[in-house]
């Protein structure tokens, strides 16, 4: 529970200064057979949702700032990747939130490197950026749809 009762969503993130981060991932998927490698299983991801949200000094509610989300099965009539944005625009006429922005499939590894390299993470070891690499070109290689 954060200070207010409210139950924090995701990992704390921790950054050089400025405002705490919070980021939750959630991934469903299922082990199938290795079309490719005969004897081998992959994990084929059928839905994801990758949350920052920015934890509130007061104590209050975290604000969400990005949800990348692809859950086809639970949103049939919403097949594609997309992003919301947690922002209001008054001029605009429409809730920044509500929007669905059509997006490619999105890794978690991208996630986790706009994390750092763009919102001040802290990472927990000087060669994040040669592993997630190396994390995200196995996923490439082995992915079953762009």
């Amino acid at each position: 529970m954060g200070r207010s009762g409210h139950h924090r969503l995701g990992r704390a993130l921790c950054r050089g200064e400025g405002a705490l981060l919070l980021f939750s991932a959630n991934q469903r998927f299922e082990l199938v057979k290795h079309q490719k490698f005969i004897g081998e299983w992959k994990a084929q991801t059928n839905g994801y949702i990758y949350r920052i949200s920015l934890e509130m000094p007061d104590g209050a509610e975290p604000h969400e700032l990005l949800r990348w989300d692809w859950h086809p099965r639970t949103t049939p009539d919403r097949p594609q990747p997309h992003l919301h944005v947690g922002a209001e625009e008054p001029d605009l006429g429409v809730m920044l939130p509500r929007l669905h922005i059509p997006t490619g499939r999105v890794s978690f590894e991208e996630v986790v490197r706009l994390l750092i390299a763009e919102l001040g993470a802290q990472q927990n070891r000087d060669d994040w950026e040669v592993v997630l690499k190396d994390s995200e070109d196995r996923f490439r290689a082995f992915r079953t749809w762009s």
